[in-house]
């Protein structure tokens, strides 16, 4: 009787344990499962806020020459980011499809099919957060 009263306790406190470390695997899994989704989310966005911004920028320069080489350095950099916010976007969806294989086809050979179906895509990820 002493030992089962001994025991008891223990056997308690062990399961408890078991079942917190149960919960709080399968929640960071959720969360770890959602953070790619946001991830991706932002990722699309930044596509579409980065080739906005590049298609609407209008340079103005007192001199020529000085209009010129600021539109040349712009318009450089933007392509730039454009392409590296694809790349990261494309990589978002990559990961992301690992739990929605309906994503797959998003970062297949076409890089503008990102922001071409940036509404498509952004739907069908937060669609998956729900």
């Amino acid at each position: 009787m002493n030992a089962l009263n001994a025991a008891l306790p223990l056997v308690s406190v062990l399961i408890g344990s078991a079942i917190t470390y149960v919960l709080n695997v399968r929640t960071r899994r959720r969360s770890k499962i959602e953070d790619l989704f946001h991830d991706a989310i932002a990722a699309v966005a930044v596509v579409v806020a980065r080739n906005n911004w590049t298609n609407s920028v209008k340079v103005t320069s007192s001199a020529p020459d000085e209009h010129a080489d600021l539109w040349a350095q712009l318009e450089r950099e933007g392509i730039e980011n454009y392409a590296r916010a694809i790349a990261e976007a494309r990589a978002a969806l990559a990961r992301a499809s690992a739990y929605a294989p309906e994503l797959k086809e998003y970062f297949g050979a076409d890089q503008s099919m990102v922001y071409n179906r940036a509404d498509e895509i952004l739907s069908k990820l937060r669609s998956r957060l729900q």
